[in-house]
């Protein structure tokens, strides 16, 4: 099948969430399965000097009736899939992505709208009739619209189909109603079965709406969109397409992610033969100055700084288990500030128990994720998860707040440990401090009574397989569905009629 992937993000060339990884790792498990696979992304400024184009053409993309957009698209290849980079340098030649670093670009409305739009112009100019145009969240969210509407009446496209991944349903592009004009929105669109959402224009929800299929990247997570406590706002929606909506489960770079062959770690190891763990955890702390003389559980976090991480159960986690002298813990990422400064604050009062490293390196990531006992994820809402993936594949032990993508992937230990034979990690399910905590304090006790449970649970750990060739093979199936379905197109278009 002929597929093109659109997005914002993808890893080595740009990253900010795990939307990078999604998309790198399926692109390239589809072209091992023989597809037809193509992406296309902005060309940002901060890759402008980083890949090696083999070679360009312009192009016309007319967003409205009144302006159309000349840009460039260049060529370059990655790990055998060809990527298309839009180039327009007043609206992606800047260094940041979504923001400046300390607010959203106002234009991003039009800047994605754009990249949507250019998946069909592209695929013009290349005379190449994709089978499926697949995005993913509110930045490609227009994509469905435009398919439907701007090229409703092109027989170029008129087996084309849309499938719409949501990464994180909390995100939905809210824009000024005004947008609606410059991106090519007729107001006959701008009604609350469509765009319209307490008088903004929400490209997520229409999206929703007008996509052939919509994912998302846990089955939990799709069961926690239909409910309206955890729907972010848009139960209604969902549940209108609940019969085109489904979840599918992430996986791992199975090489990218192997403490046996990993380049980055000192010492390498595997479940059969685990005692490099224990090494790379005495360099690492060495290499972090962290106190190292009593055996203490060294715990981690890896990813967004942010409310959503569950950083209000976090940092008073932290203080009480370090003030008690407990634990030894490293986090890293960036995100919200004053949860920044709460743990530049923790590192500067316990210089020997505790770092904050304001990174996403891959030395760094793999080499914490290899020295650690335990990850902690306390996620308020987690639509997937990635970092308890790659945890389980170090043999890092996951202790996870039960939702989403966290509880279909950790399997917690009982409270009686009746389940060790299968157990992966820890789970609790009440959002509060004192359930996070006596989950945590569970794990350090086991710690130092029951080395052999640890050791099990870790085993067991690295025994979970998350391979993208499940996930590929999972999505091929649905755009195979999509493609025979010769009744499908106009299938979804009742919303329009009634507005």
């Amino acid at each position: 099948m002929k597929i093109l992937l659109v997005t914002s993000e993808y890893e080595g060339l740009v990253k900010v969430g795990g939307l990078s990884d999604f998309c790198t790792a399926f692109a390239e498990q589809l072209k091992r399965q023989g597809q037809d696979i193509r992406v296309l992304m902005p060309f940002y400024g901060r890759i402008q000097d980083e890949v090696s184009i083999s070679h360009s053409f312009p192009i016309a993309i007319p967003l409205s009736c009144w302006q159309t957009f000349h840009a460039v698209i260049h060529c370059v290849t990655l790990k055998g899939v060809t990527l298309y980079l839009l180039e327009y340098h007043a609206l992606y030649g800047r260094d940041g992505i979504y923001d400046d670093g300390h607010a959203a670009y106002q234009d991003n409305p039009l800047r994605y709208a754009l990249l949507s739009h250019a998946a069909f112009d592209l695929s013009l100019a290349l005379k190449w009739q994709p089978d499926v145009i697949h995005s993913s969240d509110w930045q490609g969210a227009l994509v469905p619209f435009y398919r439907r509407e701007h090229f409703a009446a092109s027989t170029f496209f008129s087996a084309t189909r849309t499938v719409l991944t949501i990464h994180n349903g909390a995100y939905q592009g809210r824009a000024d109603y005004d947008w609606h004009e410059q991106l090519g929105i007729h107001p006959k669109f701008m009604v609350p079965q469509l765009f319209e959402d307490m008088g903004c224009l929400n490209p997520l929800k229409a999206g929703v709406v007008m996509a052939d299929r919509i994912v998302t990247v846990s089955p939990s997570y799709r069961d926690e969109l239909l409910a309206n406590a955890t729907s972010h706002g848009m139960a209604g929606v969902f549940n209108y397409r609940r019969a085109d909506f489904t979840g599918v489960l992430n996986g791992v770079d199975l090489v990218e992610w192997d403490p046996a062959s990993d380049s980055c770690l000192p010492f390498n190891y595997s479940a059969d033969q685990p005692a490099g763990k224990q090494k790379c955890k005495q360099q690492r702390l060495k290499q972090l100055g962290l106190d190292s003389l009593e055996d203490k559980p060294l715990f981690c976090f890896i990813g967004r700084i942010a409310q959503q991480k569950g950083f209000s159960l976090l940092l008073p986690l932290l203080r009480q288990l370090l003030q008690a002298d407990a634990m030894r813990c490293v986090v890293m990422g960036h995100g919200e500030e004053g949860f920044v400064k709460e743990l530049e604050k923790l590192a500067a009062h316990y210089p020997h128990s505790f770092r904050y490293l304001a990174d996403f390196s891959r030395e760094g990531t793999h080499n914490t994720l290899a020295a650690s006992d335990y990850m902690l994820m306390p996620s308020l809402f987690e639509p997937c998860g990635l970092s308890q993936l790659y945890a389980m594949r170090y043999g890092t032990v996951p202790i996870v707040h039960g939702v989403g993508g966290l509880k279909d992937s950790v399997t917690g230990l009982d409270a009686l440990t009746a389940n060790r034979s299968k157990a992966n990690g820890y789970q609790f399910f009440e959002p509060t401090l004192k359930s996070f905590l006596a989950t945590v304090k569970q794990a350090i006790k086991h710690y130092h009574d029951d080395p052999f449970l640890l050791q099990l649970l870790r085993r067991n750990a690295m025994s979970t397989r998350f391979d993208w060739q499940r996930v590929a093979e999972e999505y091929i199936a649905i755009y195979s569905k999509l493609v025979a379905d010769s009744n499908n197109s106009g299938e979804h278009s009742a919303p329009l009629k009634r507005a």
